[in-house]
């Protein structure tokens, strides 16, 4: 009987099928909340690379207003030099003013052609 006896505690100590299926539903319900992480993961990853994005299309698009704002100052200055008085300056002046509006002018419309 003592055979008997412990075979049949052997066999009451073991895992029930009901136990095998909780613990089957714990991993469905694990892997499944780790699909939803992983997924939540990559959307946030997305929306920061999105933004990182806007970020340097909008640091392009002030560098290039920057630079029209630094020609139109540079146009307006060339039109005032242009259209200053040269009747009271000497020929070291002339020249240099011819030195000036040259330069200005390549800068504001040589690379236009």
């Amino acid at each position: 009987m003592g055979h008997k006896w412990a075979k049949d505690e052997r066999y009451r100590n073991k895992k029930t099928p009901e136990a095998f299926s909780a613990i089957s539903e714990k991993l469905d319900k694990f892997i499944e909340v780790s699909t939803l992480a992983r997924k939540d993961r990559e959307k946030m990853s997305q929306t920061q690379q999105n933004l990182a994005n806007s970020k340097v299309e909008v640091a392009r698009l002030n560098e290039k207003a920057a630079e029209k704002n630094l020609k139109c100052k540079m146009l307006d200055t060339y039109r005032e030099l242009l259209l200053a008085p040269t009747t009271n300056l000497n020929a070291h002046d002339l020249a240099e003013r011819e030195k000036a509006l040259e330069s200005m002018r390549l800068a504001l419309f040589a690379s236009d052609n």
